[in-house]
């Protein structure tokens, strides 16, 4: 399993407009972040490591991200059932705003392959608007929709 590879194709729909413009115009420049999540019990504490970064889609509330493949080792540590956290990200050009996250696992996104195409919601994952100050998240900004994911040997 340590040179397999996770292949997957991720698409957002109505991520939240965040960057209004002038006259209402502006649309959302986002990207996805995926990261791995290192857990220490013993302290409660926690850390997170970047595992895969999407290109911005200029201008658009329902991007379509290019297929990727992460190899497994790098992605999950090898271990599909290890916590991920995927958010998607506004990028401005003075700075980048985080839109919401939500947290899987390698195995749920195998998991929550769409069915019926790159828009059908049966599966998706909800990006959540993280809360100023606490861990938990509030409302739904967004669908996270894979359209597809297989692990395949490198």
């Amino acid at each position: 399993m340590n040179n397999s590879l996770l292949k997957f194709q991720l698409r957002a729909l109505d991520v939240k407009n965040i960057e209004k413009g002038a006259l209402g115009l502006g649309r959302t420049d986002p990207y996805v972040e995926i990261k791995k999540k290192y857990s220490y019990p013993a302290s409660g504490s926690y850390y997170y490591q970047t595992v895969y970064r999407s290109v911005v889609i200029d201008n658009h509330l329902n991007p379509f991200w290019e297929e990727a493949e992460v190899n497994l080792e790098r992605f999950c540590d090898g271990n599909l059932d290890m916590a991920l956290q995927i958010s998607i990200w506004d990028y401005g050009s003075k700075k980048r705003t985080l839109i919401g996250i939500l947290e899987t696992t390698a195995r749920g996104l195998l998991g929550a392959v769409s069915e019926e195409g790159n828009a059908d919601r049966a599966l998706a994952l909800e990006f959540r608007k993280p809360s100023e100050f606490t861990t938990k998240t509030t409302r739904k900004v967004g669908d996270l929709i894979v359209v597809k994911a297989t692990l395949e040997d490198d």
